[in-house]
């Protein structure tokens, strides 16, 4: 025999609002409340230990027969369900652990009517002797607490650090970066101890969360010497991350710190002066002759790796002086290497440094990375001329525009991009090598050609648009096409030459032509052509 049930929701009684309102189920008779239960918590998304359920006002429980409660008079039995922090509670002192785990991840959920009971709950949970749950409460906690600087909640999870398992430690520096007040010196100086910490993860947690708590840069020599005691540990990876805990911490004005960076590029470990070499870059004003100079002659003496070099280039284009000639041969000179991260990094540096340099170094030095068979390289160099080189320099021109016919699609590529950057707007004699271009073979420099030219002449430019008008008619498809999609981006609306040629490549045996035609009519003539 079937039972029909009625479950809703007692909201008086529950903590939390279950998805979904009331239920209706037909039921075994010979069925037990747990199993109703495991019913109930599929419909309305819930953990089936955490429902309470109840019949007029009787708390019903999980090994009773529900047939024991059906009226033959009845057409129904009428359930009641809730979901309370007593339950949850009551859970939490369970013996088994998937338990308290289920119980301790639903306090979130009755947080709103319950904080301060739900938030007493997690913290208890952080003493649990299962390493899931402990993980679980500092995430609960995360989630409870709503503001920085709850002083019983942050002491508890302060407490976590010493926890003996690694993931919990970690878990702990995670929840303190967002719960601990920022500056707070107590709690960074605990978590300066983990820097040296048996685990690697946790080491590294240790410094995100002194750079997290950190407000700005700080000069409190108490937390700075705490963290520099780590710098002499015989473990590599524990001076890498307390050099990066100090980099985070430190001022431009502490002479001590960028003293320790500089020695430190002489370690044995190359995580080390990598660390170093970014802490320099990070920490040193521009112009700081005494760490420009070191820099320069840790990348003469040693023996580098491409990572390495790389991290030196960039930490000298960050500290050098502007028009600093011996750093700019420096740079120069790594734009040569056979690595793509270093010749890279050289270009960037090259053009953070060259202020004051004449158009024809500048022209002399980025004008063949254009050329450089890296894309990111490439692209590099187009974005250094932009940046540092005089609009409209002859000379920079001139160097750019000897790539435009290089046999390398991607060459010339880069040089069409290089031109729209450095050319002045509406200048003819970029527009002209511009317009030449539209005949490439390539589909990705035709559409960079295009983007140029919208760059170079704007809207309404006669020259542009006589010479798109002139190959209409070229015998190259992918011509044509290219010159009807610069007239539909540059051509003012109404223009008869530009319509007339737009209807005669409609019937182009080309599909791409005749497509790029109607969207000139659409764009200049406002009318959908069929």
């Amino acid at each position: 025999m079937l039972l029909a049930i009625h479950a809703e929701l007692d909201s008086s009684q529950s903590a939390c609002q279950l998805q979904g309102g009331p239920v209706e189920l037909n039921f075994p008779s010979g069925g037990t409340v747990g199993e109703l239960k495991a019913r109930l918590s599929v419909l309305w998304d819930v953990e089936a230990e955490l429902l309470e359920l109840s019949m007029g006002g009787n708390p019903l429980q999980a090994s009773e027969v529900l047939s024991m409660y059906w009226d033959p008079e009845s057409l129904k039995v009428h359930v009641k369900a809730c979901v309370s922090l007593k339950a949850i509670c009551r859970i939490l002192q369970s013996s088994n652990s998937r338990l308290r785990l289920v119980s301790l991840k639903a306090l979130p959920r009755v947080a709103a009517s319950f904080s301060e009971g739900a938030q007493n709950s997690a913290l208890q949970a952080l003493r649990d002797q299962n390493i899931d749950v402990r993980q679980a409460a500092l995430q609960v906690l995360k989630q409870l607490t709503q503001e920085r600087g709850n002083h019983h909640v942050v002491s508890a999870v302060q407490g976590s650090l010493g926890d003996a398992n690694a993931e919990v430690r970690s878990s702990a520096l995670m929840v303190l970066s967002s719960l601990a007040s920022k500056g707070d010196e107590q709690v960074m100086l605990a978590v300066s101890k983990l820097l040296a910490d048996e685990s690697k993860f946790v080491r590294k947690g240790a410094a995100e969360t002194l750079a997290a708590l950190a407000l700005k840069k700080t000069g409190d020599d108490v937390l700075l010497l705490a963290v520099s005691m780590h710098l002499e540990h015989a473990d590599a990876d524990v001076r890498a991350q307390a050099i990066k805990a100090l980099a985070r911490l430190a001022t431009s004005t502490n002479v001590s710190t960028l003293h320790v960076f500089s020695k430190m590029l002489r370690d044995s470990s190359s995580a080390v002066q990598a660390a170093a070499l970014e802490g320099l870059a990070s920490l040193a004003e521009r112009g700081n002759k005494r760490i420009t100079d070191a820099i320069i002659s840790y990348m003469e003496t040693a023996l580098l790796s491409a990572n390495l070099l790389t991290a030196a280039v960039h930490a000298l284009g960050r500290v050098a002086s502007k028009a600093d000639f011996i750093a700019i041969d420096v740079v120069s000179g790594c734009l040569s290497h056979p690595g793509a991260g270093v010749r890279r990094a050289a270009i960037r540096a090259f053009a953070e440094l060259a202020a004051g340099l004449g158009n024809s170094s500048i022209s002399a030095t980025l004008g063949p990375c254009l050329e450089d068979h890296d894309v990111s390289v490439r692209q590099a160099a187009v974005e250094a001329l932009a940046n540092v080189s005089e609009k409209g320099a002859p000379e920079i021109i001139s160097s750019i525009t000897t790539k435009l016919e290089h046999p390398k699609a991607d060459v010339r590529l880069a040089a069409v991009q290089a031109l729209a950057n450095v050319s002045l707007e509406g200048d003819a004699c970029s527009i002209e090598l511009l317009c030449r271009c539209l005949e490439d073979q390539r589909l990705q420099v035709r559409r960079a050609v295009v983007d140029s030219l919208v760059q170079v002449a704007g809207k309404r430019n006669e020259q542009v648009i006589v010479g798109a008008l002139a190959l209409v008619r070229h015998s190259k498809a992918h011509a044509r096409r290219a010159a009807l999609e610069i007239l539909s981006k540059l051509a003012p609306r109404g223009d008869r030459r530009v319509l007339d040629a737009a209807c005669h490549c409609l019937c182009d045996k080309n599909g791409g032509v005749a497509l790029a035609a109607a969207e000139v009519l659409a764009c200049v003539a406002g009318v959908e052509p069929w």
